[in-house]
């Protein structure tokens, strides 16, 4: 019960603290300078790296953040608060620093979450008092006992009990929701972190380990959606691209080994579940929304290929981008 106690106890902490961490960022650094640390961190493969660093001393920020929380400097010193440091500053980078909504409209989703949390906190509390209600002996009852002992009053009892428990876990959803910018879907929620069409991450495939890969959103399986390290509207060009589309050249292959790899490659991702399998048949449809096609020398369309590591070529001219 105490372990538990202290892992939502740790959780909570560093949920509002990488809030006022973003909150710090956003006030110390322009717009501009925001959105350029989430497309640098976005492209960051050091995940120990974050690129605040490259405007100010996030250190600073960081501390002004705990400021703003308690009213006083952080002890590093102290157990637990490096871990709520760390993990703090992961989760904010996740989320972003991009001014995605007014200061104000913070500052208001923060308090309606306090109101709802001290709400919760009184509706278990009465809970409890009525279950106390309800036995003899708190400290020695048993499910025996409380069959036993249980009178109509008591059975009334319970059943006020068990309204006002009810509505305590109804204010706890309200507050994930309300914490959430409520959404009350999964695939809502996903959508208010990954903004972007395109999931990031890195994968092994069989061949060649630690491949970058995007994957859109249309294919990609629920579980990838929470797997991803982040989103992008653009993926850079190293990445390799699994979108609708983004095969649609495979099939009008000449070259057998290409045709394989391409093939391959998205099924490694379905076998990994990766990318949706009843989905996966639109990385090789054309028109799907989601192909981004380059332009060589000769200005016709590439055959872009998507396995990670082989050349992009022109299927005319055959020249190397």
């Amino acid at each position: 019960m105490e372990n538990d106690f202290r892992a939502a106890a740790h959780v909570d902490c560093v949920d509002r603290l990488a809030n006022n961490f973003i909150e710090v960022i956003r006030e110390w650094l322009t717009p501009e300078q925001c959105r350029e640390v989430d497309q640098r961190n976005r492209a960051e493969v050091d995940a120990n790296i974050c690129h605040t660093h490259d405007f100010i001393d996030a250190n600073q920020a960081m501390e002004q953040a705990y400021v703003n929380m308690w009213g006083e400097e952080p002890d590093l010193s102290a157990e637990g608060v490096m871990d709520d440091w760390g993990d703090a500053w992961m989760l904010a980078k996740a989320r972003g620093f991009e001014w995605l909504h007014t200061k104000s409209e913070v500052v208001d989703r923060e308090m309606t979450i306090k109101r709802l949390r001290k709400m919760e906190e009184e509706l278990r509390t009465m809970s409890v008092d009525l279950w106390m209600q309800t036995v003899d002996d708190p400290e020695t009852v048993t499910v025996e006992s409380e069959e036993t002992g249980m009178t109509p009053e008591r059975k009334a009892i319970r059943k006020i009990m068990d309204r006002v428990s009810s509505l305590a876990d109804k204010v706890e959803e309200a507050i994930n929701n309300t914490r959430n910018g409520g959404e009350t879907t999964l695939s809502e929620r996903i959508s208010a972190k990954f903004i972007h069409d395109w999931l990031i991450m890195v994968v092994d495939f069989d061949w060649v380990p630690d491949v970058r890969v995007a994957i859109h959103k249309d294919v990609a399986t629920e579980e990838m959606l929470t797997a991803a390290d982040f989103s992008s509207p653009d993926p850079e060009d190293d990445i390799s691209r699994f979108g609708p589309g983004t095969s649609a050249h495979t099939l009008e292959m000449d070259d057998i080994d290409g045709l394989h790899s391409d093939v391959n490659a998205v099924y490694c991702l379905v076998d990994s579940g990766i990318i949706d399998r009843t989905k996966s048949p639109l990385i090789f449809k054309r028109n799907e929304g989601a192909t981004n096609v380059k332009q060589c020398e000769c200005d016709e369309p590439e055959r872009e290929t998507r396995d990670g590591g082989r050349s992009v070529v022109c299927v005319l001219c055959g020249g190397e981008a």
